[in-house]
């Protein structure tokens, strides 16, 4: 998966538009056969040292730089110290329509809102998750496991 690839930065960069966010997208070996291991492996990973180099990365590469000069602090500031993990796994069409409604955000049941009022329009919005969704897993039928919780500290 390669974050510098077209389809992926476009939905990468519009999420963070429209939500003014820095969306990572990070790669872990968990598997989600059993809901509640991989919410266990899951939490391991997000607490490993993996993580935050992943993190830092991405940092870079995508051009932030907002965790360099704090290296050893980013898991202090970045990651809550207690939390758990809860999955379900989101149809096609569930994934398809969440995806959608981080760009767009208007009408979704998310919560999801733009602080700048930059919304994607839908058909462009449509276009750029199908785009994504294909590149992250070329020939495969990609599963999206949402958490409903959140494990990284707000920064507002």
């Amino acid at each position: 998966m390669d974050i510098k690839s077209v389809d992926i930065k476009a939905f990468l960069d519009g999420v963070d538009t429209v939500l003014n966010s820095n969306t990572f997208l990070l790669n872990t070996s968990v598997c989600f056969k059993s809901r509640e291991k991989a919410a266990d492996e899951l939490f391991k990973f997000i607490t490993s040292s993996n993580f935050i180099v992943q993190v830092l990365e991405q940092d870079l590469i995508r051009g932030w730089r907002n965790y360099q000069q704090n290296e050893p602090l980013v898991m202090q500031y970045l990651v809550k110290r207690n939390f758990r993990i809860k999955l379900s796994e989101l149809s096609l069409e569930g994934a398809l329509k969440y995806l959608k409604a981080m760009l767009t955000v208007e009408g979704n049941p998310y919560n999801f809102w733009s602080l700048y009022n930059t919304p994607i329009e839908e058909s462009m919005a449509n276009r750029i998750v199908r785009n994504f969704l294909k590149k992250i897993d070329p020939g495969s039928t990609v599963e999206v496991i949402h958490s409903k919780y959140r494990f990284l500290l707000f920064r507002g």
